[in-house]
Formats: structure tokens, C-alpha cells, sequence
């Protein structure tokens, strides 16, 4: 079973490079801009963390992180684990899991015909000098609570609204060990922390980095973890310092595990921060950096119209902080590793 159906099985990886990380140019149809739009705004306006309903109150549930008006499913993701959610979405998501009357997690379903299509350009690679549009195909969604990993799944379970194969993207506050604990039946008790709302700065041995990127800023990222990542992209804050803003992680089939229904999954993908909003991307011609098609687990701490409008996410914006890279007093904003992000 291919994954998605663009991706040919066993289809190698060839020609990565050690720069340009992503493409030069992202351009947004101003349909898909207004698609953009109209989905956070829904989003925002049902994630909002308000007290939960008197029933779900009655059930002893703690109401942080879940709306007023979210209400019991009558099916589950995982054993052990309940969900809810709001009328609106009964289908798609936001579903917030829910364990030992807190929520553990937060899950989106979607498929490929739900997700914006977006073009991009990159340079023909039987002729350097033009340029081919290509496409990619995103889905963006509100995760406004810590989370202490991602998991990924491409599965064929039916679930409601979906009898074929489908993404299923889960935001867990809980360590995964936990979680897959409680789906043998097992009762752990849950190890819930709170995560920092970005990282304190940009790691020092994050040491290359890519052009500027529009709307997503610039990227950086440690030489051993190309090209799978993470990255870090940023910006130029106060005192020409910079602030990481999101956080990239990229993976192809061969970073996938096989599942016994016939999907393939990719679990454990750490985070250990509350981020504002995810994209995740399906990228099936590659782009530089990472030829081979391939997703990515975009995280960002800022909302979805500052990095679409903040002037400092812009490639002709004057850097500052750019400019002490080039008169070699290193990367300005970069702390020590913890080994935590």
C-alpha cells in the first residue's frame, strides 16, 4: 500500500544537499489564502480553553483545554482513552482524549481532498535556468496546549466519516509509553507537565541554516540531524537576537512503520513545548534538501497570521541579526544544549 498514493514504495532518497532547506519561494493562491482564513478562524474560535460543560463537570473531568460544548463520542482512537468533541467536529477533529478525567490529547483526521493545495518553485534539474512549479499539500490546525510528542498515523481503520485510508495527527501531553500502557489496559498514573510556550533560544551547535524562508523565517539546524531534523526556524527579535518561532521535523516511507491494518505510522516525534498551531505537509516532489517525497510535522508558536503577515518573515526584510553572522560573531540568540528542545 503506497503512502500516500503519490508514493512509490521503496522510491529512494538521492541527491540531498547540505543547504537550502526548503524552497525559495512559497506562493499561496489567494483561495488557499482565504481557505487558510476561514479554518483558523473556525478553529480559534472552538479551541478557546473556557470552563466545560456541567455535565462534563458531573463526570469529574478537569476543564482545562476542553470547550464548553464538547460532548462524549460514542467511539474511540485508542482503548482507554475517551473522547471529545464539539458538534462541528464530529469528524475531523479537534478530538480531545481524555484519561483519569484530564485531557491527554488532542487529534486531527483528514485526508488528502481536505487539504489545501499549494504551489511552489524550484529550480528544472535538467535546466538550472527555469523554474518548475510544483505542488504540495497542506492541512493546519490549532494544538494550543503542552505537548510532549506527536504521533502520525496513514491508516485504512474506519473511523466515522472515513472508510478508506486517511491521516490521523495526535498532539500528546503524556509521555508514549504512557499512553500505549493504557491501550493494553494497563492504568498508569499520567505524567503531565507543563511545557514552555518556545524554546529559550536557538541551540549553538544548530550551526547551518538556509536563505530566509517567506512566511516561516529562517532555518537552522545541527549538520547531524540533516535532513530529517529538527529545525528551527526563527527570526530576528530584540537587540538582534534570534527568537525560534517553529520548530520542523521531515520524514519519508522508510521512517514509517508498517501497521498490521495495512497503514504505516511514525510515533514519538518529541516536542516538549506548547506550540500555537501545526501544519503538516505533504511534499510529493521534494524539494531542496530532501529530493525524495516526504512530510513534514511543522510546529509554530506564533499564530497563524504573524507568520503570515509580520513583516520579519519576509525575504527582503532587513535582517540585523544576519548581519553579525556574516561579521563572524556567530549565530546571535544561541544558547547551550539541554538535549531537551
Amino acid at each position: 500500500m503506497e503512502v500516500p498514493p503519490y508514493r512509490p514504495p521503496g522510491q529512494s532518497e538521492a541527491g540531498l544537499q547540505s543547504k537550502c532547506l526548503v524552497p525559495a519561494r512559497r506562493a499561496l493562491t489567494f483561495g488557499a489564502l482565504v481557505a487558510v482564513f476561514l479554518l483558523l478562524l473556525i478553529g480559534a474560535t472552538a479551541c478557546v480553553t473556557t470552563p466545560a460543560s456541567q455535565g462534563a463537570r458531573e463526570r469529574g473531568l478537569t476543564t482545562q483545554y476542553l470547550p464548553s460544548n464538547a460532548h462524549e463520542m460514542a467511539w474511540q482512537l485508542q482503548p482507554g482513552v475517551q473522547l471529545w468533541a464539539q458538534e462541528w467536529a464530529a469528524e475531523r477533529g479537534p478530538f480531545y482524549g481524555v484519561y483519569q478525567g484530564q485531557v491527554m490529547s488532542m487529534t486531527y483526521l483528514f485526508a488528502e481532498e481536505h487539504m489545501l493545495k499549494i504551489m511552489w518553485f524550484r529550480d528544472d534539474r535538467e535546466d538550472p535556468s527555469k523554474r518548475v512549479a510544483l505542488p504540495m499539500y497542506e492541512w493546519i490546525s490549532l494544538v494550543d496546549m503542552p505537548v510532549d510528542h506527536f504521533d502520525v498515523a496513514y491508516t485504512p481503520i474506519a473511523r466515522p466519516g472515513f472508510s478508506g485510508f486517511h491521516w490521523e495527527v495526535t498532539g500528546w501531553r503524556i509521555p508514549h509509553g504512557e499512553h500505549a500502557a493504557i491501550a493494553q489496559g494497563e492504568r498508569p498514573a499520567p505524567t503531565l507537565r507543563d511545557f514552555p510556550l518556545a524554546p529559550p533560544g536557538l541551540p549553538q551547535d544548530a550551526t547551518d541554516f538556509s536563505d530566509p524562508v517567506p512566511d516561516l523565517g529562517q532555518h537552522f539546524w545541527k549538520p547531524a540531524d540533516f535532513p530529517y531534523g529538527p529545525f528551527w526556524a526563527a527570526i530576528c527579535g530584540d537587540g538582534a537576537l534570534y527568537e525560534v518561532v517553529g520548530v520542523v521535523d521531515m520524514y519519508s516511507q522508510k521512517e514509517m512503520t508498517k501497521t498490521s491494518e495495512g497503514g504505516w505510522e511514525r510515533n514519538d516525534i518529541p516536542l516538549h513545548l506548547t506550540p500555537n498551531h501545526f501544519h503538516f505537509i505533504q511534499v510529493p516532489d521534494g524539494f531542496h534538501g530532501f529530493d525524495g517525497p516526504h512530510w513534514d510535522i511543522r510546529v509554530q508558536f506564533t499564530a497563524h497570521e504573524t507568520h503570515m503577515e509580520d513583516p520579519r518573515f519576509l525575504t527582503f526584510y532587513f535582517d540585523p541579526c544576519l548581519l553579525k553572522i556574516s561579521q563572524g560573531g556567530g549565530i546571535p540568540g544561541a544558547i547551550p544544549s539541554t538535549g531537551a528542545r
